[in-house]
């Protein structure tokens, strides 16, 4: 429910853009050149696999 809250708080439209490699520099080299860097959110599934990969790795 919280998250609908402030779904509904943002006046602007705004991009996720969800990618791995080269894909992270295209996208980010993208909002600089379109000027739009403050409304796109670029997301490294890299971070992210090691993030929920960690737990079940051998210690």
């Amino acid at each position: 429910m919280v998250l609908q809250e402030i779904w509904k708080q943002e006046e602007e439209e705004t991009l996720s853009i969800i990618t791995y490699g080269m894909g992270v520099h295209w996208a980010m080299n993208a909002t600089q050149e379109l000027g739009v860097q403050d409304r796109v959110e670029v997301v490294d599934l890299r971070t992210y696999i090691r993030w929920t990969i960690r737990p079940y790795l051998p210690v």
